[in-house]
């Protein structure tokens, strides 16, 4: 109730402040969603959109087929970032395709908690394309 009262009063200044000066400074819109404090100006805390960054992945079918993924598809597993997506990568071209859940424990980064989250999103095929999990 306190902060309604709170925004209430503010959203009330900023009104007078808008008929009296035409337009009220920019630190008097307080919107704690687009700037923390309400002291930042509108544009310096955009958030980055996906043309920012990275460009947008295309959505995988899950389960994923780990022994055939590039580093995009394995990125759409939960908790797999380009590093660990990398590191996967180069454990299957070092040591060979990955049989079962438990032979990605041998990867830097990855353990039974990981583990536990993928069962059911990752499905394991040997060199014929059966599906093996």
């Amino acid at each position: 109730m306190r902060r309604i009262l709170i925004w209430s009063a503010i959203a009330a200044l900023c009104f007078v402040a808008e008929r009296l000066a035409g337009r009220p400074p920019e630190w008097l819109f307080l919107d704690p969603l687009e700037r923390p404090f309400g002291l930042a100006p509108r544009d310096s805390l955009a958030l980055p959109t996906a043309s920012d960054s990275e460009p947008a992945l295309p959505l995988p079918t899950f389960p994923i087929a780990v022994n055939h993924a590039d580093a995009a598809t394995l990125r759409a597993l939960p908790g797999v970032g380009p590093v660990l997506a990398d590191r996967i990568l180069e454990h299957r071209e070092r040591e060979g395709s990955f049989r079962s859940l438990p032979d990605l424990d041998a990867v830097p980064g990855i353990g039974p908690r990981t583990l536990e989250r993928w069962a059911g999103l990752i499905r394991f095929e040997d060199a014929v394309g059966d599906s093996m999990r």
